[in-house]
């Protein structure tokens, strides 16, 4: 594509192309406390005057004179003013009640083939385009010639039925669009979304039950739109919101949704609420519900600091479900992106997101497994479920980085892996069925963690993990529960039984746990322990700990800091020379959430 594509007066905001909004703001200071009051303004950028004629006052008095004053008010504004004060311009449009929206009196904007690119009342509409009975009279009305597309009459006219309003037209290169008021487009106005099969990615929406197909799903977004913008230019900023907003689409469903922004937090598109934060700086409005703080400097700052991408975790609403509870957290991966490699002065890369529900997902973790030199684990997948399930079976290694499972694997029978490296089934595992996942024992001892995902809260699973220790037997352990506060009992003898403990992070940010070896409800010695997101540490205490343990019974207790971070836990106890191999669980310690005090059974 050519760097004359993108000429600067034909991506006005209200024409085609959203990408000069990611920089828009760029080179600006924002104060950023004021999207949670209204619209972000920049320094430099003045105030959007208001018209000479205010919506409230068409609206109390709906003149076909008034009504061309206030559109014609709108359009030598945008004809004016340059991409930042358009950008500004989008969210003074859409107040409530404010100078330019009242009633049914607010801007639409169109381009000459019907398609929306700005709908004050409606957001949701933006992408779609008209059907052509409902274009014509609208193309009619603003004197724009079909075989030119040019306008013939510079202040457009009045719209006859079936709409009521008025529409003028205005020209940017060879880009026509259509400026209306008192316009009441309705679904039944649109075309249907027809969607190509190269709309659809390898993992869709419908798809994303975790952190890896949740991953998959957004790198699929970034590649669709990026092979759009490489194809069509400027115009694929309009393809792209039409077919992500599709409702039970490719891109999106229930719950999960895709988002983009730039690195200031002008979200450019909201597949979810596309009217409370699309077009605006959302940096103070869009807050984690239980902590209160503003999420979006956490996922720019996690999507800038990650050029692979990151995943986040906070608390938002979820879309598709209205009882839902604020203490579901949610799990973001976002990655920034130049959808315009080498005009990234012009047009900086924006930043795309996705997330899932936890409280939407059931799974199973288990804190620990063990493959090669002759040691393998065992996972056993049991379905609880009335119905049958597809689990997702997952290996990660210390650094919370995804294992290939065909390197520890043999993939054979009903087995088969996942486009995101997950392994599952061809067939559904029946009600009250069992399948065993087991590792090979090959190569050289490779430790981490296992995970086994399903969809929803109906589809419970159970599960045992074994571990084979050559030459010692084996031992099983249940699935880890999640603390951020647990003991082990531990113990040593001079060549005899270790114990060692394998603890697992939960969250997706670092976590430095505060481990104490304890006797007698004393504390001889105090450790951190550092985990990297989605990690694992497997050591024993004579590993951990510097006190002279050969001769030692006591408990080892490890906290998570205040906050909402949680871990897993497993215990194993071994002596070779005895023969002598067993797991222990973690005991969890309960705490007071709102206060991060320790509490007994009886209060």
């Amino acid at each position: 594509m050519k760097a004359g594509t993108w000429n600067a007066r034909t991506s006005l905001f209200f024409v085609v192309s959203l990408l000069v909004l990611a920089g828009a703001f760029s080179d600006a200071h924002l104060a950023w406390g004021q999207a949670k009051v209204g619209c972000a303004r920049s320094e430099g950028i003045d105030e959007v005057p208001p018209p000479s004629i205010t919506a409230a006052q068409v609206e109390a008095d709906p003149t076909e004179a008034k009504l061309m004053t206030f559109v014609l008010a709108a359009r030598d504004y945008l004809q004016d003013s340059n991409p930042q004060e358009q950008a500004y311009a989008s969210c003074v449009f859409r107040r409530d009640e404010g100078d330019w929206k009242s009633g049914s009196v607010y801007i639409v904007a169109l381009t000459g083939d019907g398609t929306v690119t700005f709908h004050s009342k409606d957001m949701a509409f933006t992408g779609r385009q008209l059907h052509e009975d409902a274009l014509l009279p609208i193309a009619a009305a603003a004197g724009l010639d079909p075989a030119t597309q040019s306008f013939t009459d510079p202040d457009g006219g009045a719209l006859d039925m079936p709409f009521s309003g008025y529409v003028v037209g205005i020209q940017y290169s060879n880009v026509s669009v259509l400026l209306t008021a008192g316009l009441e487009i309705q679904e039944s106005h649109l075309k249907p979304v027809v969607l190509d099969p190269a709309d659809t990615p390898a993992v869709t929406a419908s798809d994303v039950t975790d952190r890896e197909s949740l991953k998959s799903f957004v790198n699929g977004a970034i590649e669709f739109v990026s092979n759009l913008f490489a194809s069509e230019g400027t115009s694929a900023v309009t393809r792209m919101k039409s077919v992500f907003r599709q409702e039970e689409g490719p891109w999106r469903e229930g719950s999960i949704y895709l988002y983009v922004l730039d690195a200031t937090g002008y979200v450019w598109f909201h597949g979810a609420f596309p009217q409370q934060y699309e077009f605006v700086v959302a940096t103070g409005r869009y807050t984690d519900a239980v902590t209160g703080e503003p999420i979006l400097f956490k996922i720019i700052e996690a999507a800038q600091e990650n050029p692979e991408g990151a995943f986040i975790e906070y608390h938002f609403d979820d879309p598709a479900d209205d009882s839902d509870s604020a203490e579901n957290p949610k799990v973001a991966y976002v990655r920034q992106h130049s959808l315009v490699p080498g005009l990234e002065d012009l047009f900086p890369p924006v930043i795309f997101g996705a997330g899932f529900y936890k409280g939407n997902q059931m799974a199973l973790d288990f804190a620990h497994f063990a493959n090669g030199e002759s040691f393998s684990s065992d996972v056993v997948v049991l379905n609880l479920a009335t119905t049958p399930i597809q689990p997702l079976v997952y290996f990660y290694g210390k650094d919370g980085e995804l294992i290939d499972p065909g390197s520890m694997v043999n993939i054979m029978g009903n087995l088969t892996t996942t486009d995101f490296g997950a392994l599952t089934l061809q067939s559904e595992l029946p009600s009250q069925g069992e399948i065993t996942v087991s590792t090979n024992g090959m190569g050289d001892l490779m430790t981490g963690s296992v995970k086994v995902v399903t969809e929803g809260p109906d589809s419970p699973v159970g599960g045992v993990l074994r571990f084979d220790a050559p030459g010692i037997g084996v031992a099983g352990v249940g699935a880890s529960l999640p603390v951020r506060d647990a003991i082990i009992p531990v113990r040593r003898q001079t060549g005899g039984i270790n114990t060692g403990a394998a603890l697992r992070n939960l969250s997706e940010s670092e976590l430095t746990l505060t481990c104490l070896l304890m006797m007698d409800g004393e504390t001889i010695e105090t450790q951190p322990v550092t985990l990297p997101a989605n990690g694992q540490t497997a050591m024993f205490i004579s590993e951990l700990f510097q006190h002279d343990t050969s001769e030692f019974t006591g408990s080892m207790r490890c906290t998570a800091p205040a906050g909402v971070q949680e871990f897993t836990g497993v215990a194993v106890e071994l002596d070779a020379t005895n023969g002598i191999f067993t797991t222990l669980p973690v005991i969890p310690l309960i705490r007071d959430a709102s206060s991060d005090e320790e509490i007994t059974p009886e209060q």
